[in-house]
């Protein structure tokens, strides 16, 4: 039976439901994902527009409902805001990858991926120069690892060795070259689809990418 509680949280999802509502999916700071009613979210006048928007960092007040979900009661903002994201497209794109690919991979209890989409998204936030694939790269394979799977081998398990080195929110700095940043990505790509599904977002990121390259 769900409680009253308080969650700090990453929106990970807010689609539209009812007329001026919304419904969340919060990743929390402890790993777990929750569903959440955020109730007049899309009027104008609403109190809690800030805290309904993809990727809104918040401490949710969170209510029961007898549907089985919560309901957004209250939510105070976090220091670290990364809704700078919906003001580049590639940015915005890349982080929807990121925000997809943690409902696939932890439907279930994952701090390890919570720690990995701030990162992730910190990284997509400062806008210097930054390697959206490679980044993404690095919570794809948080993924694997959080979830019991096998490290890649071979000549891309090497570029993802480099990759996951890489110290949080540096994964741009790494030194790789086109060719084999296209190697990682792909690779990663298909491990992650086999795995956990096909990233729906993925498509309008890479042509994004492609348009700036």
């Amino acid at each position: 039976m769900l409680a009253t509680k308080d969650a700090d949280a990453i929106c990970i999802d807010a689609k539209r439901y009812r007329e001026n509502d919304k419904m969340l999916t919060l990743f929390c700071d402890n790993g777990e994902t929750v569903t959440a009613v955020c109730r007049g979210a899309l009027k104008n006048t609403s109190k809690l527009k800030y805290a309904s928007q993809l990727f809104s960092v918040c401490t949710y007040s969170l209510s029961p409902s007898k549907a089985g979900y919560y309901i957004v009661s209250g939510a105070t903002p976090s220091a670290l805001s990364f809704l700078s994201l919906s003001q580049d497209i590639e940015a915005f794109a890349y982080g929807c990858v990121c925000c997809e690919a943690v409902r696939l991979s932890a439907p279930t209890e994952n701090r390890e991926m919570y720690a990995a989409l701030l990162s992730a998204l910190g990284e997509f936030a400062a806008g210097e120069n930054v390697k959206y694939d490679m980044v993404c790269a690095r919570l794809l394979l948080t993924a694997f690892v959080s979830n019991g799977y096998a490290p890649l081998l071979g000549a891309v398990g090497t570029l993802c060795r480099a990759v996951e080195e890489a110290p949080a929110g540096k994964v741009s700095t790494v030194d790789l070259t086109i060719a084999e940043r296209k190697l990682l990505f792909k690779s990663v790509v298909s491990r992650f689809t086999s795995v956990f599904g096909r990233l729906q977002s993925l498509p309008s990121a890479l042509a994004l990418q492609n348009d700036n390259a």
